[in-house]
């Protein structure tokens, strides 16, 4: 319902709109409707299952009511809306079925910017079926799988995922964020209260070497002081290790990556849940074994060996 009292309703045939002083199924849009929203500037939004985005312009004149339909599904990359939100700075976020979410901002000519972010830019699914703002101006975005955190960022956002990081995966319906920084969230498994702790700003956890194995049981890791050099044998070419980073915030989301610096390839292993790694045959010369944690802020913690 907009401010002067008419009542716009989405049906599985298209638009119905109720006003003082009668009511019309608007011809000129015969879509099923899955949502709308009316926008600060008066516009109305149709967000439909699989034709696409749409902005309705509407006026009422001598009991008739009057509507010109703008098509905007070009914008988008997967016409199947399944959420529309307006945030603080006026921009519409529209939420769609398979390809995640985008932000519209207008500018000139009646036209809009688009800014789209999807599990390629690492949300959590791309389903997704609500959006939300808090007064940090951080977006809440609920998918099928969960909850991300979108933070402002230079002119983006960083993609945080907040369902990993605590361990609460559920599909969303919709997300309520409150002053206190909790959120207040509709889910098939039914209605929760989350407290916001901005584990983002988190520093990485500690990460500890828990042994070492060197080919044979000449090496003593518990004995080794740290900074040490260690000879081996020529025949002692193999080496093993086996890291840890116990914290609790989900540890099984903390990811590690390694290299063996001396070695051909001193490349940053790719960020895994793996504990240990193993090296064979290993030519003559000096070798520095480096292990690290990446935090939920992307800031490195990291032990040398």
């Amino acid at each position: 319902m907009d401010s002067s009292g008419i009542i716009f309703t989405g049906t599985e045939t298209g638009l119905v709109v109720r006003f003082k002083n009668g009511s019309s199924a608007g011809d000129k849009f015969t879509f099923l409707i899955y949502l709308l929203h009316i926008d600060k500037k008066g516009y109305l939004w149709a967000g439909t299952r699989d034709n696409g985005l749409f902005r309705i312009t509407y006026s009422v004149l001598n009991d008739k009511i009057d509507i010109t339909v703008k098509d905007y599904s070009y914008l988008l990359p997967d016409k199947s809306v399944r959420s529309i939100f307006e945030d603080s700075h006026g921009d519409i976020w529209v939420g769609t079925r398979y390809q995640g979410v985008c932000r519209l901002t207008s500018k000139d000519n009646d036209e809009y910017d688009v800014m789209s972010i999807g599990m390629s830019q690492g949300m959590t699914s791309d389903w997704i079926r609500s959006i939300a703002e808090d007064a940090d101006h951080s977006m809440w975005i609920g998918s099928v799988m969960g909850i991300d955190k979108l933070i402002p960022e230079d002119n983006g956002y960083r993609v945080f995922n907040f369902s990993r990081a605590n361990n609460f995966f559920a599909s969303i319906n919709s997300i309520l964020p409150q002053q206190d920084h909790s959120l207040w969230v509709t889910s098939d498994k039914g209605l929760v209260h989350i407290i916001d702790g901005a584990t983002e700003r988190s520093v990485p956890f500690p990460v500890y070497i828990t042994a070492v194995n060197l080919g044979d049981t000449s090496f003593k890791y518990k004995a080794y002081h740290k900074g040490a050099s260690f000879k081996l044998k020529y025949n002692q070419n193999q080496a093993a290790f086996e890291f840890s980073s116990p914290g609790f915030i989900n540890e099984k989301q903390v990811l590690y990556s390694y290299r063996l610096v001396g070695s051909g390839d001193t490349v940053w292993s790719k960020g895994s849940n793996l504990h240990n790694v193993s090296y064979a045959s290993l030519k003559p010369g000096s070798y520095r074994f480096e292990v690290r944690t990446t935090g939920w802020n992307e800031e490195i913690g990291l032990l040398r060996f």
